[in-house]
Formats: C-alpha cells, sequence, structure tokens
C-alpha cells in the first residue's frame, strides 16, 4: 500500500469516526472502535474532544498519550489512582507536576489538589495546556513554563517529535541537532512564594530527574511529600545516586500496573519505572 493509499485510508477512516460520534461515546464502547478500526500508526490526522470526568479534553489520535486518551479514557489510570489517593488524604496542600506536558495528571488532580503547579518548558505543549485550562475554568492550576534543575539560568531542550509529545527532554549533549534554549530554575525558588505545603509530586523528566531533585532539597525536607518520579535506567549505581537525594526515614516502591486502575506497589529493590518515594510516617493507613 503506497503513501497515498494510507492517507486515503486514514481519511476515510476519520470521516467515518466522525460521523458516528464516536468521541462521544462511553469509553468501553471507543476502546473496542478505535483500537479496531483506528490504529495509531496508520493514522494522518484525527482531532477529537472528549469528556474526562468534568473537564474537555481535546487532543488529536496521531500522538500517542492522545490516542490512550482516546481509546481508553485515561492514560496510566493506575498513577492517577494513586495520586489522588493520596493527595485526599493530605492536609489542603500543593501538587507539583514536573513534566506535565498536556496535563492529563493536572487534570486528574484537578479536583483534589488545593493547588497545582505544572512545570512544562516546551511551548507549542504548555500552549496547549494553558488551553485545557481556560476551556475548564479551572482556577487552581498555575503554568510553570520553564525546566526545574538544581541550578538558574538556561538550558538546552529537544523537542518530541509530533507522534508522542511525552519524550521532549532536557539534553547536556551538544551534539544534538535541532536543539531549542529553554529556561530553567530550582524547585525551591518556583515554590519560594508558595505557603500551602508540598503534599505530592510528580516527575517525568526523561531521565533528567536527579537535577530536579537537587533543585528541590529544602522544600522537600520542609514538607515531606510523596514523590513519583518516572526512572527509565535500571543501573545500580542511578538508584543509589536517587535514593540519596532524599531526606531521611523514606520508603521506595515500585508501581505495578499503572496503565490500570488497580495499581500495585511493590518494594523497589531494582528495576525501571514509577518510583514512588513515601515518607515512613505517612504511610500509615495508606498502603
Amino acid at each position: 500500500m503506497t503513501t497515498q493509499d494510507l492517507a486515503e485510508k486514514s481519511g476515510s477512516s476519520a470521516a467515518i469516526f466522525r460521523r458516528l460520534k464516536v468521541a462521544s461515546w462511553p469509553a468501553w464502547a471507543r476502546r473496542i472502535y478505535v483500537l479496531s478500526f483506528l490504529p495509531r500508526k496508520k493514522l494522518r490526522d484525527l482531532p477529537f474532544e472528549i469528556s474526562f470526568g468534568p473537564y474537555l479534553f481535546s487532543g488529536n489520535a496521531v500522538n500517542l498519550i492522545d490516542y490512550h486518551m482516546l481509546s481508553r479514557g485515561a492514560f496510566e489510570p493506575g498513577l492517577a489512582r494513586l495520586m489522588q489517593n493520596w493527595i485526599k488524604r493530605q492536609p489542603p496542600s500543593l501538587f507539583l507536576d514536573v513534566g506535565a506536558n498536556i496535563g492529563v495528571h493536572t487534570l486528574a488532580l484537578a479536583r483534589h489538589a488545593r493547588q497545582i503547579i505544572a512545570v512544562e518548558p516546551y511551548a507549542p505543549v504548555a500552549d496547549r495546556l494553558q488551553k485545557t485550562i481556560e476551556k475548564n475554568h479551572i482556577e487552581n492550576v498555575e503554568l510553570a513554563r520553564v525546566a526545574l534543575s538544581d541550578h538558574p539560568g538556561t538550558v538546552s531542550f529537544l523537542p518530541p517529535d509530533s507522534g508522542n509529545l511525552g519524550v521532549g527532554r532536557v539534553v547536556t549533549d551538544a551534539l544534538s541537532s535541532g536543539l531549542i534554549e529553554v529556561t530553567q530554575l530550582t524547585g525551591d525558588a518556583l515554590l519560594a512564594d508558595k505557603p500551602l505545603p508540598l503534599g505530592l509530586v510528580k516527575i517525568d523528566v526523561e531521565g533528567f530527574e536527579l537535577n530536579v531533585l537537587r533543585g528541590l532539597q529544602s522544600r522537600m525536607a520542609k514538607d515531606r511529600p510523596l514523590v513519583v518520579v518516572e526512572v527509565l535506567t535500571g543501573d545500580e549505581a542511578h538508584r543509589q545516586r536517587l535514593t540519596e537525594l532524599f531526606p531521611e526515614n523514606y520508603s521506595f516502591l515500585i508501581l505495578e500496573s499503572a496503565r490500570r486502575s488497580r495499581y500495585q506497589l511493590l518494594e523497589w529493590t531494582k528495576g525501571h519505572g514509577d518510583i514512588v518515594a513515601i515518607p515512613r510516617e505517612k504511610i500509615s493507613g495508606f498502603l
């Protein structure tokens, strides 16, 4: 099949999708239809708008995260459920979403956290998140268009491709092509004028997590939040460096079944994935 044939087939499928108003179907029915008739890698353009809890979520199914939202009604629902369960059990507090991207987890927590700081340095993605916030009249979310690190200044950023907006990342390799410059500062500086205690942190920064944690040392020591950090390597040295950046008396677990609503937390002894760091004095009644 030629590229032109694929484009024509994709266009026909998109037209049927719109005619049947599939985006308004319940998530279980959408899942069957989309996975059966609209494989993501064959799509060329498929904008949509769905309900996500009390909010409207607009996307384009050629992007991986959007495709999950359209076909499954959620992205990493196990992670979202974990964070919701945690923040609802805390006193009024702040959620710091580092690497917020298009805002799926920001939306999932918007009804539960007193305040959210969504950190997204890449302008096209940040613009889209801002539109989502405005469209839904969400007043407790503040968008920070910066990268978080261990010192202020600027840093090189490699933009994502159109198929997966979640893989844009800060880079230190000067030989990489297509780089842009973005502003960076520390998390402690970003939160300096925020009086609410920091209750929850999510860090998804494609391998730059150690720098983010180094810049949050004061606030983590003061407020002792739960921290979920995506770790891409199973290297033991990286694991040790990461755990040493937390205050004393933290336990480290790994989140299993993040893509299912029924998640599991297991002791983190090795491997990579979504690592959950919990202050030990707050574990009782949560696990």
